[in-house]
């Protein structure tokens, strides 16, 4: 029981930090539901936000088509595009590939000088180059 509280306590205090709203948690007989709400900057029907989107989405659908990416790194610019932290691992975990694979994939985009590793090798993360 433990376990469930301190886990309880690490989803509260990740959706703190990252400035997300608390979720919701409802109880189910013997399960549990959580529900979690969108970034309050990423809220539906925001002319600026949405001005801002459809430009880096026609700009990155542009640059898609000129470098011939596939459907992984195409999935994996649109992530960093949302303010997600990912790595290849998330790629494994969302397509069922191979470590491998998944780094070359991320290769491939920083080759492409469309992302780039910011920080230390444990901390750090990825993001979108500017003009990428």
């Amino acid at each position: 029981m433990e376990r469930w509280g301190s886990g309880y306590q690490r989803v509260l205090s990740a959706c703190s930090r990252e400035g997300y709203p608390e979720p919701e948690w409802q109880e189910l007989g013997n399960c549990v539901r959580v529900i979690f709400r969108p970034h309050p900057e990423l809220a539906p029907g925001d002319r600026v936000n949405d001005r801002v989107n459809d430009t880096v989405s026609d700009s990155l659908s542009d640059t898609v088509s000129r470098l011939g990416l596939n459907e992984r790194q195409l999935w994996f610019v649109r992530q960093l595009q949302a303010g997600r932290g990912i790595n290849a691992e998330d790629i494994v975990a969302q397509w069922g590939i191979g470590i491998a694979t998944a780094r070359r994939d991320v290769a491939s985009l920083k080759k492409h000088d469309l992302i780039e590793f910011i920080g230390a090798a444990k901390t750090g993360r990825y993001q979108l180059k500017e003009g990428g």
